[in-house]
């Protein structure tokens, strides 16, 4: 019941709180092409081998101002 799957959406960033702690994401919807921003207790990277560096680096904040991967 606390998990919602969202098709045609690709998160551009991750949101932090904290320097180690995250509030949630912001994605683009592909089906209306508006960015959406959900906020979280708990986010999951599960993107794959190229996608989950790429997401960590845009995922820029001022905690991380070259982005997570940094």
């Amino acid at each position: 019941p606390n998990l919602e799957v969202r098709t045609n959406a690709v998160v551009e960033s991750i949101l932090m709180r904290s320097k180690s702690r995250a509030r949630g994401v912001r994605y683009l919807d592909r089906n209306t092409g508006a960015y959406v921003v959900v906020e979280a207790k708990n986010v999951i990277v599960a993107s794959g081998t190229i996608e989950s560096p790429k997401l960590l680096l845009r995922s820029v904040s001022s905690h991380w101002k070259n982005g997570l991967g940094n």
